[in-house]
C-alpha cells in the first residue's frame, strides 16, 4: 500500500472510530462535537461577508447581495426562499463608505435578458473606468482548476440595456473579457485566440489566428497556470492602442492521462500536456499586437530557448512607453526583469535575482513613480525594495530580522507601502506600513488583537475591510479607517457561532516549536479534556506544509479545526 493510500485508509478508519464512538454522545449535549454537528448540520459555519468591489472614482463600494424582498416568516417559507435564491438572482448594491447608506444600483430583475424568465447568475463583474458600463460574467465552466470560461454581457448603466458579447460564439467560450481604458471596446480570449469587440457596433476583430489545443494565445497551458498562476494572458496598453499577450506552444509536451472516478459510475479519462522533469516544456513568447488588428503580433526579443524558460509576469509601465517582463530559467534559481520596447521588441535586463536553491515567484509589478516595489531575499530575509525601471538603483524600503509576508498595497500618492509581517510570531499576521523611501515601520493592526489579520484596502488606502480571528475564535469582519484603524462599522461578528463554541468543552490548545535538529518547526497541539500525567496518551499527527500552504497559524480553522477538536474530546 502506498503512503498516500495508507494515509487515506488511516483517515477513513479514524472517521469510523469517531463515528461509532459518537453513538454514546447525546445530541442534546451541547458541549460535545459530532460529525453531524460539524459537517451535516453546519452548526458552526461562519457567515461570510459579500466580496467588496471598491469604486475607483467615488468613496463607495459595491457588493452582490441577495435580491431585496420581504423575509419569510415560517421555516417552510425559509426553505422555499433558499430553493428559489438562484431564480431570484442578486442585486448589485452601492454602499457609501462614510455613512453606511446603501442603495440597489442594479436590481436582479434588470438582469433578465429579453425573453428569459430569470435573471443572470452573476459570477463576476467589472465597471468601465467611468462606471458608465458594466461587464457581467455568467454561465461559467472550469478550465483546469478555475471557472474562467463563460458568457459575458454588457449593461449600459444609463439605460440598463443588456447585450450579450461574443457574437456567434458558442455558449461559455469567452475568457477574461475586459474593457479598454476608454471603455469603448472589450478584449477577450475565445478558443485560444484573442479578439476585440467594439461596444457601439458590436463588430469583432480577431487579433490572432491559428489558436488551437497546442497553440495558445492570450491564456495559459496547464503547467504555467499551475506553477506560475498565469491565467489571464493579455494586457491593454494605457492608451488602448495595443495589447500585450502571451503565446504558448505545447507541441511535443508528453500527454498525461488522469482517471476521474468521482463524477459518475463510469471512470473518465482526462488527458492534457504535462511535462515531467527532463521532458519538453511548452515554448513561450511575449508579444504586442495593435488593438485594431491591422498587423500581426510583434514578439519580444528574449534570448535563449523558449522551452527552457518561464515568463511569469508582464505589465505595461504606467506611461505606456515600455513593457516590463520577468523571465525565470528552468531551474528557477535565476530571475531576470526585462524592459522591452513595444515598437521594436528589443529587451534589456534591468534587474537580476539569483539564489543557489530557488527564487520565489512573489512579484507582480507594483508601480511607484518611475520605479516599482520589489520583494527580495537578497539580505537573507524577505524585504521590500524600491527599484528604478532602468535598474540603476535598488533601495530598501523595509529592513530587519523578519520577513515581509506579502504586499497589501502601494500608496504611491501618499508615499506608503502596506504589507503583512509578524516579526515576533510566525504563526500570526499583522498589517504594517513603512514610507516608500524607507523609515520606521508602523504596525496598524491593534496591539490588543493577537492573531491573524487580513485586509482589503480601498484604492486610496484610507479604508479597508478588516477580517480578524484567532485559532479558537471565528472571524469578525469590520470596515476600518486607516491609519488609525478606527472601526467605522462591524459587517459581521459571527455572534451565533461564538455562542455555539462557548457551550463546547474545548480541548486546551498550545502553540509550540519542535526542534528537528538545528531547525525549529512551528506546531500546534490540542490536548484531551482530562490528562492523567502518570499515563501515556495516544498521539495523532496531522502534517501538511509548503511555502504557499501554511497550516500552523493563529487563525480560525473552521470545520478542519472542529474535526481535530472532536478527536481530542474523545
Amino acid at each position: 500500500m502506498t503512503s498516500s493510500s495508507s494515509a487515506h485508509f488511516a483517515v477513513w478508519l479514524l472517521a469510523c472510530v469517531a463515528a461509532s464512538s459518537q453513538a454514546e454522545v447525546s445530541k442534546a449535549d451541547a458541549s460535545r462535537l459530532t460529525l453531524d454537528r460539524i459537517f451535516t448540520d453546519n452548526e458552526f459555519k461562519e457567515k461570510a461577508v459579500e466580496t467588496v468591489r471598491w469604486s475607483k472614482i467615488a468613496p463607495v463600494y459595491f457588493t452582490l447581495d441577495e435580491s431585496a424582498e420581504p423575509k419569510p416568516k415560517t421555516k417552510k417559507a425559509e426553505a422555499k426562499k433558499d430553493k428559489d435564491a438562484e431564480t431570484k438572482g442578486r442585486d448589485l448594491v452601492r454602499h457609501d463608505i462614510a455613512t453606511g447608506n446603501k442603495a440597489v444600483l442594479v436590481a436582479a430583475g434588470a438582469l433578465k435578458p429579453q425573453g428569459e424568465d430569470k435573471p443572470l447568475k452573476i459570477e463576476g463583474y467589472e465597471f468601465s473606468a467611468d462606471e458608465s458600463k458594466l461587464l457581467l460574467f455568467t454561465h461559467s465552466k472550469k478550465v483546469w482548476r478555475s471557472n474562467t470560461r463563460g458568457d459575458y454581457w454588457l449593461m449600459e448603466m444609463a439605460t440598463r440595456k443588456l447585450r450579450k458579447l461574443g457574437g456567434e460564439a458558442k455558449p461559455s467560450t469567452l475568457m477574461f473579457a475586459k474593457f479598454s481604458p476608454d471603455g469603448t471596446r472589450v478584449a477577450f480570449v475565445r478558443e485560444n485566440n484573442l479578439y476585440v469587440q467594439d461596444l457601439d457596433t458590436l463588430k469583432i476583430t480577431a487579433l490572432t489566428t491559428g489558436g488551437s489545443a497546442t497553440r495558445i494565445f492570450g491564456t495559459s497551458d496547464w503547467v504555467n497556470e499551475e506553477e506560475l498562476g498565469i491565467r489571464d494572458g493579455f494586457r491593454w496598453s494605457p492608451d488602448g492602442r495595443q495589447i500585450a499577450l502571451w503565446q504558448f506552444d505545447v507541441t511535443g509536451v508528453p500527454p498525461f492521462h488522469m482517471i476521474n472516478n468521482t463524477d459518475g459510475s463510469v471512470p473518465k479519462i482526462t488527458t492534457f500536456p504535462y511535462p515531467k522533469p527532463g521532458d519538453a516544456n511548452s515554448a513561450v513568447w511575449l508579444g504586442v499586437v495593435p488593438a485594431d488588428g491591422r498587423s500581426k503580433p510583434r514578439w519580444l526579443q528574449i534570448p535563449g530557448d523558449p522551452r527552457e524558460r518561464y515568463l511569469a509576469h508582464m505589465e505595461w509601465t504606467e506611461d505606456g512607453h515600455q513593457l516590463m517582463a520577468q523571465e525565470f530559467n528552468r531551474l528557477q534559481n535565476t530571475l531576470r526583469v526585462r524592459r522591452a520596447d513595444p515598437t521594436t521588441g528589443d529587451t534589456t535586463v534591468a534587474l537580476t535575482e539569483s539564489d543557489k536553491a530557488w527564487v520565489e515567484n512573489k512579484n507582480s509589478f507594483r508601480w511607484a513613480g518611475d520605479g516599482f516595489v520589489w520583494l527580495s531575499e537578497r539580505s537573507g530575509w524577505r524585504h521590500a525594495y524600491l527599484v528604478k525601471r532602468d535598474g540603476k538603483s535598488i533601495e530598501p524600503i523595509t529592513q530587519g530580522e523578519f520577513d515581509v509576508i506579502d504586499i497589501v498595497a502601494v500608496d504611491a500618492k501618499g508615499g506608503w507601502l502596506y504589507y503583512y509581517a509578524s516579526p515576533e510570531n510566525a504563526a500570526q499576521r499583522y498589517l504594517w506600513r513603512t514610507p516608500l523611501q524607507g523609515g520606521k515601520p508602523e504596525r496598524l493592526s491593534p496591539a490588543t488583537q493577537a492573531g491573524w489579520h487580513s485586509y482589503d484596502l480601498s484604492p486610496d488606502s484610507q479604508w479597508a475591510v478588516h477580517t480578524y480571528s484567532t485559532f479558537t475564535t471565528p472571524s469578525v469582519v469590520e470596515l476600518v479607517h486607516l491609519p488609525e484603524h478606527k472601526v467605522v462599522r462591524v459587517l459581521e461578528d459571527n455572534r451565533r457561532v461564538r455562542e455555539k463554541l462557548a457551550a463546547l468543552a474545548q480541548p486546551a490548545c498550545e502553540f509550540i516549536r519542535i526542534d528537528i535538529g538545528g531547525i525549529a518547526l512551528d506546531a500546534w497541539c490540542l490536548k484531551p479534556l482530562k490528562i492523567d500525567a502518570s499515563a501515556k496518551h495516544p498521539l495523532l499527527m496531522h502534517v501538511y506544509g509548503e511555502p504557499a500552504g501554511q497550516t500552523v497559524k493563529d487563525a480560525w480553522g473552521g470545520q478542519k479545526l472542529l474535526w481535530h477538536m472532536m478527536l481530542a474530546q474523545q
